[in-house]
Parts: structure tokens; C-alpha cells; sequence
């Protein structure tokens, strides 16, 4: 807007009496930095004083808008429109939380007007700033604007004699206090549920409903809910309404001061907004059960704090930390309120992010590794794993490490099926490259036609990407073979010593097989298992798989075969696996076991006849062996094209 000079005289006076519906044109008397406590890792706050040229009032910047002091454009006696505040009483003092404003104006060069503290005029009169107020029920005036001081002053300046200066008693007496606007109801003290000046309407009370959680919870304020976006350390009482959209299993903990126990969960109101809760201790066992994800709750009685940042990813400078004295009810539910929110990153700027910064990303399943198993060194617990590449509209791939729970949450054949994933809160790795990786706080959905990109990005597979070259920004599922990987002829492989060095070398080759060895090492017994492919012992009728340390009558097989290729300038030897080894042979590894172990040793022989000198292109990660005379190679994706 453009500013006329004038401050709206009054204002102050009906913000301290609870009115938030203006949106007035102060002036900022005094800017201060508040330094933070030793030893906490709070976000730098600011305290401002704001003037309406008769009154003024302390107030807190939110810290979103601290950009605008460090800028420059926030300063002492700038002009400023209120946007968007709440008025909250701290340590018996009322305090204007700014949310938003708007600077119209730089500093001038004084102070409008001779303003005297609301708190001093109000405590002085003892009804709540209402000096003034006509009897009979007269409306009062409304707020009037203070001209800007212009010419010869009338009364000495801001900080002069006798005019008191700011944080001092005034000598003189303080004019007559205007009321505020007819529709602003005095503040009240805050008892029961009453919120920041709202007062119960007088009839017919009907009980509040009861939280969960027990016996002994007091009343929830249902009627006065706040924005996620309007919670900050300062507020003393609130109520939000919001729905669940991830729970974290409970976490516990033991050290030199005790033991305890933790868990969080995710919530969203109706306008997007995000913020992180967690439980406490005696707050773990009144609430977890309660709990439940998609659902939509009044959540009251916690502590606003600072965000923890390293554990969330959720963008919040705040977080709420409830314990067995917070109040959480069920609510109704609302379409409006999100179920999850994401903000998706491309895959291509993945490669330009530090290492540990957390994402959500969403992209088509285009590879995908065994289930397996690392054991931890501290612990010696087994830990599941698997890795997939994904691929989005980007035309970039990147590998995606699921741990835990997630490397079993989705059945293999639905991976394979080229499915849209979804990911929320994976951090981001540097391991040959950028990639990808699960924590307990990440979230993943498949499939979700809920989330808009979903179909998006199957129409884009499916008429563009499926055909595109893709490139990878590190590692894809086995070492990140990717169709973008360099055609190399055989001999420049030698030559550049690929496969030699400390990481392993990608690249493309098209070339002949010309002999596949057809010894009894061609396929393993393997644990039917899915997802375990472990080699089982024993023999027909019993076979024991010691990962799952389970017995089975029959076992699968699967291919190791050992190729020599050639192209028209050397030759080399790769090493196929189940996968690729299907697509040469044509058959499943116990296909050709049972034409073995029925001596049929024509159709056995003529398979590996059938599979030779014929052409295919090879993915190929180069890891050189000195078993072979030749270069050895591991071809890690299936063979493509003949």
C-alpha cells in the first residue's frame, strides 16, 4: 500500500483488548535482538515497539520475517501494516506476536507523535485499557489516525525532555484513553478455555467434550482452533486441528541420566501446514494406542519448541512436545485437510544438494536389486535391504537404498512391475555418486492415485519416458548401470584400463557370445523364499536354508553362468546372474537342472548350442579378476537388445 502519513491512532489500544480483525499502519519505535540461551540452538528473535503515535506496545517477530531486519528494510521508526498477529500474555505481560506485515515506509527521521506505554495507562486506570469507555453502553469511538510530525514539533520529540522516554514513567498525566472499536471485547484473564480475549457467551453452557487418554483430563477448547502456522514458543494456550500422517514406531533410549522412551508423529491442518509432535515418557502410554494414522484429532496442552532439524523433515522452525499433561481428542473429519504433503525435488537437482539433506522425491521403479541382509557392527542385528533406481520426468535415474521395513514393504513382482513411488523424508547419500536412502521417518507409497503427480508422471512413462535415454546422478541398484553409460569396443576397455581401479568402471558392449561354460556351476540350489535367494544344503526332499533357518522340500535354482564375448576387437569373459541368464538361455535355471538331472544330455548340450553366437548388447560394470586369462567382467543388468 501506499502510506498517507498517518498512523491509525487507537490501534494499539484494541490489539491490547484482543481485537486481531485490523490490519493497522504502526510505526516501529525500537528494533532489539533477544540472544539466545546458552547451550540451545534456537533461531535468532527479535522484540519490536510498536507506536499507533498515542500508545505503544511491545511485540515479537516471528522468525520467518527476520530476513526483512537483516535486509535492512525492518528498522527503527520504519512504517509498517500489520497483516497478520495475535496478542498472548507472557510472564503477566501482554505481548503482539507478529505473524505478517508489510513495510510501507523507511525510517523517518523521528518519532510520531509522544507515545506512553499501554501497559503503564492500562495498569494505572485498572480496567484493562478501557479508560474512557462512555456509560449507558454508548458505542465508542472508533480509531482515529495521528497526523505525521511535520513542521515545528508541538511537543518535544521521541526521547527528549520532558516527553518521557521509552521504559520510563511518565510526570505528566496521560490524556484521556479512547475506547476501542464497539465490536472489541475486553480481554479477559485466561481461565477454563477461554482463548487470548474470548469471552464465553453468556445461556445455556454446554460441557466441552473430554480429550482421550483417560481419566482426569480437563475440558478441550473445540470452538477456538489455531493455524499450525500461528504456533510459536510464546503462545501459553492453544488448540490445533489436524490430521495424522505418519507414526513412528516407539523409540527407546538408556543413559547416564535414565532410561525413557519417545515416540512421533506428523500432523497437517487444513491449510497444508506442517509440524512434528512427540511424545514423552508417560505420554507414550496414555497416547500410542490412541494414535492413528489418516485420522484427524485436536491435539492441546503441548510445548512449542524450537524444530530439532537432524530428526524431522518436516519444514517447520517449530515442533510440538507433548507429555502426559497434553490433551488430544478426536475430531471430525474434514476433506479440506491434506492426508500427506509433499514437496517433490527433481531428480536432476538431487546432484547439486549436500549430503544428509532430506527429500521427497517421486519417480517410476525401473530397477530393482535382491533383498538382502547386512548385520550391524555394533549390534550384530540383521538389517534388511534393497535397492532400487528410479527414474522421473527429469530423464535422470537414481538409486534408492530401502532399509529396515521398507526393503520388505512391497512385494517384488509389484517393484517390477515399473509402479510410481512415491517418497517422503529420504536423505540424501554420496557413495560413487549421489543416491538415495530410507530412514525410520521416511514414508513410501506406490501407486497412489491420491497424490496428482501419480498419474502424471504414468502418462509421461509411458507415451516419452520408457523410450528416452536416461542418465544416472550416481549409483542405480547393483553399481548404477544406466542406458546413458558409454559404448566402449572390448579393446578400449583394455587399453583404459577400465575395471582396474579402485571403483568399478559402467559402460555399454555389444558383442557375440562365443562359448558359455556348462559345468555344474552354471545355476545354485537357492532358499524358494521370496526375496531370500540364499544357496540351501542338502539334497532331494530337504534342503535347509541357514538365513532363514527353515527346512524345505524343494529349492529353486538359479543362474551363474560364466560367458565368453567377443566383438571385432578383442574378446572378454562376463559374469551373468539369474536374471540375465533366463533372457540368454531361454529358460529358467531349473528347467535346464531337471534336463540334467535326467541325463538328457542332448537337450541339455543344445541349450547351451541354441544360446551361442548369437549378439547382445551388454550393461556391463567392470570389476577385473585375475581367475581368467581374459578381462572378467560382472554384467550387471539384463542383457537388451540383440
Amino acid at each position: 500500500m501506499a502510506w498517507q502519513g498517518q498512523l491509525q491512532e487507537g490501534a494499539v489500544q484494541a490489539i491490547y483488548n484482543g481485537d486481531t480483525s485490523l490490519h493497522p499502519v504502526l510505526q516501529v519505535m525500537d528494533v532489539k535482538r533477544i540472544n539466545a540461551q546458552p547451550g540451545t540452538a534456537a533461531s535468532e528473535r527479535y522484540r519490536l515497539v510498536l507506536s499507533d503515535g498515542r500508545f505503544y506496545q511491545q511485540a515479537m517477530l516471528a522468525t520467518q520475517l527476520n530476513e526483512l531486519i537483516r535486509s535492512g528494510r525492518l528498522a527503527p521508526r520504519c512504517v509498517v501494516q500489520l497483516q497478520e498477529y495475535i496478542c498472548n500474555v507472557v510472564q503477566s505481560r501482554r505481548i503482539v506476536i507478529v505473524l505478517n506485515l508489510d513495510v510501507v515506509s523507511a525510517p523517518l527521521d523521528k518519532v510520531i507523535g509522544s507515545p506512553t506505554s499501554i501497559d503503564s495507562a492500562a495498569a494505572g486506570d485498572g480496567t484493562n485499557a478501557q479508560a474512557g469507555a462512555p456509560a449507558g453502553g454508548a458505542r465508542p469511538a472508533p480509531p482515529t489516525t495521528a497526523p505525521m510530525f511535520t513542521g515545528p514539533p508541538a511537543a518535544p520529540a521521541y526521547g527528549q525532555a520532558p516527553a518521557p522516554s521509552y521504559g520510563q514513567a511518565s510526570t505528566t498525566a496521560a490524556p484521556p484513553m479512547r475506547p476501542p472499536p464497539a465490536a472489541v471485547p475486553p480481554v479477559q484473564p485466561m481461565q477454563g478455555s477461554n482463548f487470548y480475549g474470548n469471552v464465553p457467551q453468556v445461556g445455556t453452557h454446554t460441557p466441552a467434550p473430554r480429550p482421550l487418554g483417560g481419566t482426569g483430563a480437563s475440558a478441550m477448547d473445540t470452538q477456538h482452533v489455531f493455524p499450525i502456522s500461528s504456533l510459536n514458543p510464546y503462545q501459553n494456550r492453544w488448540t490445533i486441528k489436524a490430521r495424522v500422517t505418519k507414526k513412528e514406531d516407539i523409540k527407546r533410549w538408556s543413559n547416564q541420566r535414565g532410561e525413557g522412551k519417545l515416540f512421533s508423529c506428523d500432523l497437517v491442518d487444513k491449510d497444508g501446514t506442517e509440524v512434528r509432535c512427540t511424545f514423552f515418557r508417560d505420554a507414550v502410554d496414555k497416547f500410542y494406542d490412541i494414535i492413528q494414522v489418516d485420522k484427524v484429532y485436536y491435539v492441546s496442552g503441548g510445548s512449542v519448541k524450537m524444530a530439532k532439524k537432524e530428526f524431522t523433515t518436516i519444514k517447520n522452525d517449530y515442533e510440538i512436545s507433548m507429555d502426559a499433561n497434553g490433551q488430544i481428542m478426536a475430531a471430525p473429519d474434514e476433506p479440506d485437510i491434506p492426508r500427506i504433503r509433499f514437496n517433490f525435488t527433481d531428480i536432476a537437482q538431487i546432484e547439486h544438494l549436500p549430503k544428509d539433506r532430506t527429500v521427497d522425491v517421486i519417480g517410476i521403479v525401473v530397477q530393482v536389486g535382491d533383498l538382502g541382509q547386512i548385520t550391524r557392527q555394533t549390534s550384530g542385528e540383521q538389517v534388511p535391504k534393497r535397492d532400487i533406481t528410479v527414474l522421473d520426468k527429469s530423464g535422470r535415474t537414481i538409486s534408492l537404498t530401502l532399509w529396515g521395513t521398507f526393503a520388505a514393504l512391497f512385494q517384488e513382482h509389484e517393484l517390477r512391475a515399473t509402479p510410481v513411488m512415491a517418497c517422503k523424508g529420504v536423505r540424501v547419500g554420496e557413495f560413487n555418486g549421489k543416491n538415495l536412502s530410507t530412514l525410520r521417518s521416511s514414508a513410501l507409497f506406490l501407486n497412489n492415485v491420491d497424490i496428482k503427480e501419480t498419474e502424471e508422471l504414468r502418462y509421461w512413462y509411458v507415451t516419452q519416458g520408457q523410450t528416452m535415454p536416461m542418465l544416472s546422478v550416481g549409483g542405480g541398484a547393483r553399481g548404477g548401470v544406466s542406458r546413458s553409460d558409454p559404448k566402449k569396443y572390448l579393446a578400449e576397455v583394455r587399453d583404459q584400463n577400465l575395471g582396474l581401479g579402485e571403483k568399478p568402471d559402467y559402460f555399454v558392449n555389444r558383442s557375440m557370445i562365443t562359448f558359455i561354460k556348462h559345468d555344474k556351476t552354471v545355476s545354485y540350489p537357492a532358499c524358494p523364499t521370496e526375496g531370500c535367494n540364499k544357496k540351501v544344503a542338502g539334497q532331494e526332499g530337504s534342503f535347509f536354508c541357514e538365513k532363514c533357518q527353515k527346512t524345505f522340500p524343494n529349492c529353486d535354482y538359479r543362474y551363474v553362468l560364466s560367458i565368453s564375448a567377443q566383438d571385432f576387437t578383442g574378446r572378454a569373459w562376463f559374469s551373468l546372474f539369474n536374471d540375465q541368464g533366463q533372457q540368454i538361455m531361454n529358460m529358467t535355471a531349473g528347467e535346464l537342472e531337471r534336463l540334467r538331472a535326467t541325463n538328457n544330455t542332448a537337450a541339455f548340450d543344445g541349450a547351451f548350442q541354441d544360446a551361442t553366437w548369437k549378439r547382445f548388447n551388454f550393461k556391463v560394470c567392470a570389476i577385473h579378476t585375475h581367475s581368467h586369462p581374459l578381462p572378467h567382467f560382472q554384467q550387471v543388468r539384463a542383457a537388451a537388445d540383440r
